[in-house]
């Protein structure tokens, strides 16, 4: 960890694309994470005869009423996004005069310092606030599905490669019981309405019942009558099947028939973004498991995932990472794709996506293509330059 740490501060202090790309991500992860105070149409903190509320803290769609606190603070961006601001609304420019309503309902010029700095959509909406919010849900995403398919290309790769050198074999009874299994995780990831925490729970107590069951298939005389396939095989003929298909098309399909939500997104990008970290997790688990110390580990007994967890995918991180961060820029992309087109979202939200659709309907709305564009030029540019540091050996 120490050498890592190094080797990056040498690196941010020598390339100067680097150093740009790393203040811009830092910045866009802050602005994320500061989005409900940075913009939001209710006050960060009221002080009233009730006491000290902190109002744009709370999740409550609902606006509520303070004309009687003591003591108002608002947020630097008094806007939410996707709340539509009607005095402002049919495409306002940066720099077009911009209107806002006194105590008679009278139209007066706005506040110097309640402009909306970025222009307005057709209904009204901020779009810096939609920038600023639209970073949080793009990071999401990427970072998730891109973490989610990590995991499965890390363990299919490494199963693989750790059966691959064993020699093993799977029966046609496990197979079709996984591919039993798989059918039912993608009903449960798409088709049932839940949480993601729900899910992932539902999800790892079939997967004890689905090793149960090969538990059971094993110790059964059945397998020995079925034929039996090479475990690595398998896994090469997957990821050949997985690669084969367009992987935006492929989602633009199934998108239309799942329940919109940014979890079913994530699981989607997740399930078609696992062939190439797996992959690459199989050449360096291949050429690890050759070296003397995981020999000695599978001498003593060790189990396939002790000798994954401990020997195997440590070793082979600096190349997995940069695998790693390849996916966040494209699933970041692909979302914004998604976002663009409309599909897989839920339809309140606002992304860098939706934002540059919105423009393609009056083409003078420049603003509206030119920001939400630079926000998604510049974010996966800058994972792009990260990825290629780690590629190129100048941080391992």
């Amino acid at each position: 960890m120490s050498s890592f740490k190094q080797q990056f501060l040498l690196y941010l202090k020598l390339s100067s694309a680097f150093r740009r790309a790393v203040k811009y991500l830092f910045v866009v992860v802050v602005f994320a994470l500061l989005a409900p105070l940075l913009a939001n149409d209710q006050p960060l903190m009221v002080y009233d005869l009730q006491g000290l509320h902190f109002p744009a803290l709370r999740t409550s769609a609902v606006p509520q009423n303070f004309d009687n606190s003591i003591i108002q603070l608002n947020a630097p961006i008094s806007y939410s996004p996707g709340v539509s601001d009607f005095n402002n609304s049919g495409y306002i420019g940066p720099f077009d005069q911009q209107f806002d309503s006194n105590d008679k309902g009278e139209q007066v010029t706005k506040n110097f310092f309640c402009r909306h700095w970025l222009g307005t959509t057709l209904r009204g909406c901020d779009v810096l606030s939609g920038l600023i919010h639209g970073a949080g849900i793009s990071l999401y995403v990427g970072i998730m599905a891109a973490l989610l398919s990590g995991v499965i290309g890390i363990f299919f790769g490494g199963f693989a490669a750790w059966h691959k050198v064993s020699g093993k074999k799977i029966s046609i009874l496990h197979l079709i019981v996984f591919i039993l299994f798989f059918v039912f995780l993608l009903n449960v990831i798409f088709n049932v309405n839940a949480s993601f925490i729900l899910k992932v729970m539902i999800l790892l107590l079939f997967l004890g019942l689905f090793v149960l069951i090969s538990k059971m298939l094993k110790k059964s005389t059945l397998s020995n009558y079925a034929i039996s396939i090479p475990i690595d095989f398998v896994e090469a003929q997957l990821n050949v099947l997985f690669s084969s298909f367009p992987k935006t098309l492929f989602i633009i399909a199934v998108g239309g028939f799942i329940i919109p939500g940014w979890t079913g997104l994530v699981f989607l990008l997740a399930i078609t973004g696992w062939m190439e970290i797996s992959r690459t997790a199989r050449a360096e688990f291949l050429r690890i498991i050759a070296l003397n110390y995981v020999d000695a580990a599978k001498m003593s007994g060790a189990r396939f995932v002790n000798v994954l967890l401990k020997h195997l995918v440590p070793n082979a991180l600096p190349a997995i990472i940069t695998v790693l961060v390849f996916n966040v820029a494209i699933c970041m992309l692909t979302e914004a794709s998604l976002s663009f087109l409309g599909i897989g979202i839920p339809s309140d939200s606002v992304t860098w996506g939706t934002l540059l659709a919105e423009g393609r309907d009056y083409y003078k709305a420049w603003w509206l293509v030119v920001f939400p564009g630079f926000m998604i030029t510049a974010t996966i540019y800058s994972l792009l330059i990260v990825g290629e540091a780690f590629r190129d050996g100048k941080i391992d």
